[in-house]
């Protein structure tokens, strides 16, 4: 089972509104489409406002970084399946692959730093593994699958630590910040939200009175960003700064869910909405804070 941001994957600056997020919190929205794609999936932003995602569309797919609207798609020579998600401050990236050097069949984490790409295999000769998130000292931390569950793992200076909620049958790491806190989200057979790791130490995350929770995002001031499932069943975006919830969504949209966020507190994210351009399943966007 491969972790939400894939499950979800069911030059524009259009669309773009000021959005009252909170008492003392708005957002300009802008689009982001990858060019003749039909969804594309923004994944996370670093301070230097370079976005990372994947795209899909009749023709290709895979994984993309816009600088201000100049896109580039990612891909490496002999790999397919390609997902990126994770982005750090020098430009480093983490995902998943298909290909040498990873076993046939199975699908296998990556990270670049530096120009070197480098394969992330749990021990135990797992088929899955993906990195979901970067700090800029090039921690990771991402997900592997047993075979009937998922569990999380960080990567810190060549070692891999297992990751498990309390009481989760699934655990799904997906970002981790230069203090080396890390959110995420896990579920059961009954219900599922977000959480914090910090030294062993785990802390729920959950949006006041929503019926399930995903933390996709985090930044080096400790803010989290991520979805949530309201009492109707619609996903919102939020952002929690310091235990302080703030809700949103994409102007017009059916569904939105907050991916990543940057030290500016600059968020991005997904959204499904009829103003995502014809044929488009899902957009990206960029939420920018209004003072």
């Amino acid at each position: 089972m491969k972790p939400f941001l894939a499950c979800i994957s069911i030059l524009l600056l259009g669309a773009a509104g000021v959005v009252s997020a909170g008492p003392n919190l708005s957002y300009q929205f802008s689009a982001i489409t990858f060019p003749g794609s039909t969804q594309t999936n923004p994944a996370g932003i670093n301070d230097s406002g370079v976005i990372s995602g994947n795209y899909g569309g009749p023709q290709a797919s895979g994984g993309f970084e816009d600088r201000r609207g100049t896109y580039t798609s990612i891909s490496f020579p002999g790999k397919s399946g390609i997902f990126v998600r994770g982005i750090n401050k020098s430009g480093g990236i983490v995902g998943e692959y298909q290909g040498a050097p990873c076993p046939s069949g199975d699908t296998c984490g990556f990270v670049v730093s530096g120009g070197t790409f480098k394969s992330l295999m749990f021990p135990g000769g797992y088929t899955y593994t993906g990195g979901n998130g970067i700090n800029d000292s090039g921690a990771v931390v991402g997900v592997y699958f047993d075979g009937r569950h998922n569990h999380g793992y960080s990567y810190v200076s060549g070692v891999y630590t297992s990751i498990d909620y309390p009481g989760a049958t699934d655990t799904f790491p997906s970002g981790i910040n230069n203090a080396g806190e890390i959110v995420g989200y896990w579920f059961n057979a009954t219900q599922g939200f977000g959480f914090t790791e910090a030294h062993g130490q785990f802390k729920e995350i959950q949006f006041p009175g929503s019926n399930a929770g995903l933390a996709l995002g985090i930044n080096n001031l400790g803010q989290i960003v991520g979805a949530y499932l309201d009492q109707a069943g619609n996903y919102h975006g939020f952002q929690d700064s310091a235990g302080v919830f703030t809700s949103f969504d994409y102007p017009g949209a059916t569904a939105t869910w907050a991916t990543g966020i940057n030290d500016a507190g600059v968020i991005v994210g997904i959204d499904s909405s009829d103003l995502c351009p014809s044929g488009n399943l899902a957009c990206g966007f960029v939420a920018t804070p209004v003072e």
